[in-house]
């Protein structure tokens, strides 16, 4: 189900996407760094961006999953 809210929702994040500056090279390494550490499965899915990056990517509210 939440596959469908995500497909109805994806013109508009990508065209959001294509408004917005590159996103700054601190955020690709704290999500390389993230990555190279080689977290479980769980510590991937409890993951979020740092209120830094929430506020410079100006993310939306999470997509319900339910």
């Amino acid at each position: 189900m939440w596959q469908a809210a995500l497909c109805l929702r994806l013109p508009e994040s990508l065209a959001l996407s294509l408004q917005q500056p590159a996103v700054p090279a601190e955020i690709y390494r704290y999500i390389l760094d993230f990555l190279a550490s080689n977290p479980t499965p769980e510590q991937i899915a409890e993951s979020k961006p740092t209120p830094e990056m929430q506020e410079r990517l100006l993310l939306p509210a999470p997509f319900p999953l339910r």
